[in-house]
């Protein structure tokens, strides 16, 4: 989880069976956001400002929090307007390889699928969508829902890897964070229907 001390953030680690919070990352300027660890528990990725002003996409170890590669420079990439820190978190496909993101281009967001074993983007997935937030990969590895946003509504969608959408919810509430179920049968999310968070589950 990302922890913040002194306005920096960084990145701690707590054991399922309790314990004491250990500290991951030791940033002293820029920090480390939203943090989503690879299924062998052994890499991570995050949004750090650690080498300038933008958010930038970083992969590092998951035990000693050692930067291993700046994956995407908002900065530098033409094709990257912007590494949003509220919006952007990745999430690992579930044999590790691949990484979705999203960042804005042209004005709106993509979905982004980098490959990490051949260094580079292999998919972009553009929607006409205001706004991409949360992407999950599905346990198959064959989905990824997010939440998009379209004239100020959030719903969930999903798409395959080839970039068809389906969309899940659409209704007037907020509809945030997926989650799937270990057999991809059922979605769990957080929705505001009753003026407060609520966790609902679909099929």
């Amino acid at each position: 989880y990302q922890w913040e001390r002194d306005g920096i953030f960084n990145i701690c680690k707590v054991s399922t069976k309790g314990g004491a919070a250990v500290q991951v990352t030791k940033h002293t300027r820029g920090g480390v956001r939203f943090p989503a660890i690879s299924p062998d528990g052994k890499r991570m990725v995050y949004l750090s400002q650690r080498a300038g002003y933008f958010f930038d996409l970083w992969l590092a170890d998951a035990n000693t929090g050692k930067p291993l590669k700046r994956l995407i420079s908002a900065a530098r990439d033409a094709n990257f307007e912007s590494l949003r820190y509220m919006t952007s978190g990745a999430t690992f496909s579930p044999d590790g390889r691949f990484i979705a993101f999203a960042a804005q281009t042209g004005g709106r967001d993509a979905l982004y699928i980098y490959d990490l074993d051949e260094g580079r983007v292999v998919h972009k997935l553009k929607y006409e969508l205001d706004g991409i937030e949360s992407p999950t990969y599905s346990p198959d590895g064959q989905q990824i829902a997010f939440v998009g946003l379209n004239g100020g509504i959030s719903d969930l969608y999903i798409t395959d890897l080839k970039g068809n959408l389906t969309q899940l919810t659409d209704d007037r509430y907020a509809d945030l964070t997926p989650a799937w179920s270990p057999d991809t049968k059922w979605m769990a999310y957080t929705s505001y229907r009753t003026g407060f968070p609520d966790i609902i589950v679909v099929d």
